[in-house]
């Protein structure tokens, strides 16, 4: 667990299979924007991101196989904030869960991309929470899969190489 909002953490951050990391309040991934932290996220690991309002995290994710993000309130009686990363980087094929609590949102700030062939599909599994991409989605993959009842919400121009499938929800 990470709490301290000054970590000057530069770098990556391995999340080896079946890991998992919890940072509470903003900065406690790196607190220097211009030089931020990349998460490395392997097969089966967790990274939990809390805070009791809207935060940004300072870091990058990378993500490298089927893995679970979630987000949530430091303190049960907030809802509703966005916890936000700046780049996200997912690999062809991967199956990404995004779990919470406090209808609190993932939001990417910075570009999405999406490796992988026309063959490959990233499912997306929203529950209660959503994922809002504030930054440009870029994929060479061939299908986005959402799936699960949040919201996916894309705000800016994208280069999709193949289509998005809403499974449940919007």
């Amino acid at each position: 667990t990470l709490s301290n909002a000054a970590n000057e953490i530069r770098g990556t951050i391995k999340l080896e299979e079946n890991s998992m990391i919890q940072a509470i309040h903003s900065g406690t991934l790196g607190s220097d924007p211009a030089a931020r932290a990349t998460i490395e996220m392997d097969t089966g690991s967790r990274l939990r991101l809390m805070d009791a309002t809207t935060a940004d995290f300072h870091a990058n994710l990378k993500i490298n196989g089927n893995s679970t993000v979630d987000v949530r309130s430091a303190i049960s009686a907030n809802s509703g904030h966005f916890l936000s990363l700046n780049n996200l980087e997912i690999a062809g094929g991967s199956f990404v869960s995004v779990t919470g609590a406090n209808a609190f949102q993932l939001r990417l700030a910075g570009t999405t991309t999406l490796t992988g062939g026309l063959a490959d599909t990233t499912v997306l599994d929203v529950s209660a929470q959503g994922i809002l991409f504030d930054g440009a989605v870029n994929s060479s993959a061939g299908r986005i899969m959402k799936l699960g009842t949040g919201q996916l919400t894309f705000r800016t121009t994208s280069s999709l190489a193949g289509e998005v499938a809403l499974q449940v929800g919007d």
